[in-house]
């Protein structure tokens, strides 16, 4: 790591991600990056908080730079998981923090990171947190909130989509019939939300994600977004847990069934694409 990258700081909370050994651009205020091999750690201790968002393997190469001697540091982990947390926790100079953070990722584009900054980036209260990150209860707090008002409303905006001809989740969200569906399964999923974490402001982050998904910029494909819907529909997934939370707590949720029952329509319509596709590309070769 280069000094010049940390000369263009303007604060102590200097955020350093590595991304799979890819240098990615600002998403939020003085979040820098750089890549793992040029990571320095005698470093760390000018700085108030680390934060990585690479996979567990890139966690385990990382941890290769890291030395009992470097200076005491605050490293948010964005996994969405505690298995990277496992691997920079059992270092003694290290404070480890869980977090969840919700960023849509579509990789289609190394410049989207540009357009699709951080937005829901939660951990647990019961450490001392930068103000950026929402406090909750819990880090299944975080994640429900985060499964739900993303995951949830992302697949059936992506199966309802499908099934009207649209190629991109933007073009779905637009369309009036299912952004009201949209809504009003929203607001099912806040109600279950709001009975069973701690206090949030559930609508606002459902309104908030409902305007991400019309970003044209992303060009996320439906099928992309909707694939393995059979996974999906399963009790302790995306469209199942809503419900089966609902059933229990004697809420509603037509709108969330109503929505999953697109996922038929849309698994016959993505069958019928890749065979399309696998005989589009036998007769390209039988052609060439």
């Amino acid at each position: 790591m280069s000094d010049s990258s940390f000369k263009k700081a303007t604060s102590e909370e200097l955020l350093i991600n590595y991304c799979n050994g890819k240098i990615e651009k600002k998403t939020v205020d003085n979040l820098h990056f750089t890549k793992i091999n040029d990571f320095d750690c005698n470093k760390l201790g000018d700085y108030k908080f680390c934060t990585t968002a690479i996979t567990y393997e890139g966690t385990k190469k990382l941890a290769l730079h890291l030395n009992e001697s470097a200076p005491r540091s605050t490293f948010l982990v964005c996994e969405n998981d505690t298995h990277c947390y496992d691997i920079l926790n059992s270092f003694k100079n290290i404070d480890a923090i869980p977090t969840i953070v919700d960023r849509i990722i579509t990789g289609n584009s190394y410049n989207q990171v540009r357009t699709e900054p951080f937005y829901f980036w939660g951990a647990e209260k019961k450490y001392q947190l930068p103000e950026f990150i929402t406090p909750v209860e819990s880090f299944a707090d975080a994640y429900r909130i985060k499964f739900f008002l993303v995951n949830t409303l992302h697949a059936i905006c992506a199966w309802m989509g499908a099934t009207k001809g649209f190629e991109f989740i933007h073009q779905s969200v637009l369309d009036p019939q299912i952004s009201q569906t949209l809504k009003n399964i929203g607001t099912e999923l806040c109600a279950i939300l709001d009975n069973s974490t701690s206090s949030i402001d559930s609508t606002s982050i459902l309104k908030q994600n409902l305007t991400r998904f019309a970003n044209t910029k992303l060009m996320d494909s439906v099928f992309r977004v909707g694939r393995n819907p059979a996974k999906k529909l399963c009790l302790d997934e995306r469209i199942g847990q809503p419900i089966s939370l609902a059933k229990q707590m004697n809420l509603p949720f037509e709108s969330i069934e109503l929505g999953a029952a697109y996922a038929v329509d849309f698994a016959a319509i993505e069958a019928r694409r890749n065979v399309r596709k696998s005989y589009n590309r036998l007769v390209s070769y039988l052609e060439g």
